[in-house]
């Protein structure tokens, strides 16, 4: 064995044990897990077969949850790649003075700490005290009776208009650097 291969293999050793304990493992203990029948709270699996798997797809909130995601995976593309290249094309083309300001103000969201946008957002987005319903009872129009995030038929453009603010930063600045090489 070559000397160079012996310490690529022993740098990589530590992220290869990593992966392994804390993906591989367990999506394959996931995989397994759902043939059985078993609580979080008692020790013994029985097997189920594919059980498990036939009430899932016979489930309305299964596929509820499958729109859902579609939804929100087609949505987060959408908005945030589209977003990033008008707002990259924007400061590309666009505006010449201060844009490295305005770079670095779009991009601020991307790295704040998720929790701490969930909790402004979750301040923002308050029925009773958030500054949203102040601005939408100002312009004289109705709020949600439940909620931002309590009505179903708003909560998923909630979730997808805080996720692209969070994230159109990153899109645009790769492909603001893609338009600049």
């Amino acid at each position: 064995m070559k000397a160079g291969s012996f310490s690529a293999s022993a740098m990589m050793a530590p992220a290869l044990i990593l992966v392994g304990v804390f993906i591989l493992i367990p999506a394959i203990v996931a995989v397994v897990g759902s043939f059985f029948d078993f609580s979080m709270t008692s020790s013994s699996w029985t097997y189920v077969g594919g059980a498990n798997y036939r009430r899932a797809v016979t489930d309305p909130l299964f596929w509820l949850a499958i729109s859902n995601n579609i939804f929100i995976v087609v949505g987060s593309v959408i908005s945030q790649v589209g977003g990033g290249a008008i707002l990259a094309a924007i400061l590309d083309r666009g505006i010449r003075r201060g844009n490295v300001v305005y770079r670095t103000i779009i991009f601020m969201p991307v790295v704040i700490s998720s929790i701490a946008v969930a909790f402004v957002w979750m301040l923002i987005l308050d029925p009773n005290v958030g500054p949203l319903n102040a601005v939408v009872k100002a312009l004289g129009l109705p709020t949600p009776k439940l909620g931002w995030l309590g009505d179903p038929s708003i909560s998923l453009w909630m979730l997808l208009l805080i996720a692209a603010w969070q994230n159109v930063g990153f899109q645009m600045m790769l492909i603001l650097a893609g338009l600049q090489a």
